[in-house]
């Protein structure tokens, strides 16, 4: 590595995280709830704001265009796990960068996803039916769309939060989560509008800019991988009072992969996700199509997420304070988001 190519990623380039006046971590967690917010583009409840629009400009129909966002997902997924290794190989701030670099890249593929599919028809294969060539791009474009999104940036995002905070971890990631629910739940709002005003393309055009113009040189000057190596420590050296530990917060034994999926709680707590994920995915992706069905204006169907919000923030801090008490079983709260989840 070049002396220059070092001294561009260096803990005190270009800003020493030292002479920062109050405890660095608290900008951290600012660049952290960003960083999760600058996702939406990748996450549902962002694109399903956009279906409507790609099913007709690539002819596609609701169940091809869910199928391309399945698939899509779906590859997205089987490469998280390489991701976080390249995550804990060249650290936070590297990772986060990157992520809004590529985030960047692939929505201003997305904004022509359209003339791309046209290019694709021109393919041999993929011009064996009419509807293949857009569903083959389409899904290429999901894929990268649900991994530089949904995937890495999140990924980096939250892991760089965890690096900075121990004590203060649940309080710090409890206002953090307020803040991007709050976000999250204007956005298809704020993405409905962005639309009308500039149509689809424009919009993913919009924010591809935002983040290869706007965050990531804000990301590389202020985004740092960890306290130990900007000379500082955790939580800034606050340790608190001691208090009585929740049981199932201590880790009594460490499981490689093989043996942690041979366990019943393993699967318990990763299927409850998995269905939460699926039931909160599948609403999100056709929120449109379940308003029409009612018979509910775009920006009424739009706008009930905001009350969601509010019901998830009270629900967070609540279940942040719970896990933090020494008397509750981690367990017996999965059972109440299960209830929750069948009265749903």
């Amino acid at each position: 590595m070049s002396s220059h190519s070092h001294k561009f990623w260096s803990p005190d380039y270009p800003n020493s995280p030292q002479r920062f006046p109050v405890f660095y971590g608290w900008l951290i967690a600012f660049l952290a709830t960003i960083g999760i917010c600058a996702s939406m583009p990748g996450q549902t409840i962002g694109v399903g704001v956009f279906k409507t629009r790609l099913m007709d400009a690539l002819a596609l129909s609701s169940m091809q265009l869910s199928d391309a966002y399945m698939i899509g997902t779906f590859l997205s997924a089987l490469f998280l796990n390489a991701g976080g290794k390249f995550f804990d190989r060249v650290g936070a701030r590297k990772a986060v960068v990157y992520s809004i670099g590529a985030l960047g890249l692939v929505l201003l593929g997305m904004s022509m996803v359209d003339r791309l599919a046209v290019w694709a028809g021109y393919l041999p294969l993929l011009n064996a039916t009419p509807w293949l060539p857009a569903f083959t791009v389409l899904t290429v474009g999901f894929a990268f769309l649900r991994y530089t999104g949904q995937g890495m940036l999140t990924l980096t995002s939250r892991a760089m939060l965890g690096k900075w905070f121990n004590r203060r971890r649940g309080t710090v990631t409890a206002w953090s989560g307020a803040l991007v629910s709050f976000m999250f739940s204007g956005a298809p709002l704020g993405f409905e509008y962005l639309i009308r005003r500039s149509t689809w393309q424009g919009a993913w055009l919009v924010m591809a800019l935002v983040l290869l113009l706007c965050l990531l040189p804000l990301f590389w000057a202020f985004a740092r991988d960890n306290p130990e190596g900007c000379g500082l420590v955790m939580d800034g050296g606050v340790t608190g009072k001691q208090r009585k530990v929740n049981l199932d917060a201590v880790i009594h034994r460490d499981y490689t992969r093989p043996e942690a999926i041979r366990t019943f709680a393993f699967w318990a707590f990763t299927l409850m996700f998995a269905l939460s994920g699926l039931v909160v995915t599948g609403y999100a992706f056709h929120i449109l199509a379940v308003g029409d069905e009612l018979g509910l204006a775009p920006d009424y169907i739009l706008a009930l997420f905001m009350p969601g919000a509010v019901v998830s923030i009270i629900a967070g801090f609540l279940l942040a304070w719970l896990t933090d008490q020494h008397f509750i079983r981690v367990k017996y709260l999965l059972c109440v988001m299960g209830v929750a989840g069948t009265v749903a």
